[in-house]
């Protein structure tokens, strides 16, 4: 964490460019220091989870980090742990551009989070909501009032409620917007970006591959980009390479080398013994 911690604090701040110098405003530097923080705590994170998992991974983050954007009920409306009780009848403001069956999650946002529904003055321009019924981007083309007034996880909870087709998509927007990130899926990582940017001689890289996935190739084009082929020691762990692969680590470390050791799954026992020696280890830098 530590790491992360003084990379937020060594981020520079957009407002400090402006102004020609750094901010006297000891609070839009900490502002600037909190969310960068959130952002890089995201991206590291998600390396190392699938696609499909980095979305939740994003909504609970900003769920527990930014408790501000939520109103009471809200996230658990969203999440379903507030259902239906059978009170909550109709009341005749389901819009009649609506699809009639979202009628009983209409009822549901109305009954328990009046104030939602309220602020989006669904009487208000007709038209506007018909075309938003209808939108291919509706999360992001709400009626002006609309958006103006409800906050963004209000306004995640009005698709969620009428336009759930749109809802995986208005979720990823609402997590970027509120963790200032391009995209909440984002790209495979790439090696070279992650040994330039975030690595260090005392730290290593852990790699986590899926069945048919084998980064091999793409770390031998770095190292032969890098440091030369001749400089890369490759050596598949299995029963017996434990003290192999230790005397590759000093060895590679003493010389400037790198070292890749595979099948790890097969010496999980053995990775205490690996921790402390990366500790005890003085690299050449």
């Amino acid at each position: 964490f530590l790491p992360l911690f003084h990379k937020a604090l060594d981020a520079p701040n957009p407002e400090d460019t402006k102004a020609g110098g750094f901010s006297n405003q000891a609070g839009n530097r900490i502002i600037h220091i909190c969310t960068t923080l959130q952002r890089l705590i995201y991206e590291y994170v998600s390396r190392s989870l699938f696609k499909a998992d980095r979305l939740m991974f994003g909504l609970h983050l900003v769920h527990t980090m930014c408790p501000k954007l939520f109103s009471d009920n809200e996230w658990e409306v969203f999440i379903g742990r507030i259902v239906a009780t059978g009170e909550s009848g109709d009341n005749g403001e389901y819009p009649s551009w609506a699809a009639p069956d979202r009628k009983a999650a209409f009822n549901l946002l109305q009954s328990t989070l009046p104030r939602v529904v309220q602020t989006m003055d669904l009487r208000g321009d007709n038209d506007a909501w018909l075309a938003w019924g209808r939108s291919s981007r509706c999360e992001q083309e709400f009626p002006a009032r609309a958006a103006k007034n409800a906050t963004a996880f209000q306004r995640l909870l009005f698709v969620q409620a009428l336009r759930p087709d749109r809802l995986e998509t208005a979720m990823a927007l609402f997590v970027a917007e509120a963790i200032n990130v391009q995209s909440v899926v984002g790209g495979s990582p790439n090696l070279a970006n992650v040994y330039q940017q975030d690595t260090t001689p005392e730290q290593p890289i852990l790699l986590i591959v899926t069945p048919g996935a084998d980064p091999s190739q793409e770390l031998e084009g770095l190292a032969l980009k890098t440091i030369g082929s001749a400089n890369c020691r490759q050596l598949a762990m299995g029963q017996g390479q434990s003290d192999v692969a230790l005397a590759n680590l000093r060895e590679a470390a003493a010389a400037g080398q790198w070292l890749c050791l595979k099948n790890m799954h097969l010496a999980t026992s053995w990775l205490p013994t690996l921790e402390k020696e990366l500790v005890a280890l003085k690299p050449l830098p």
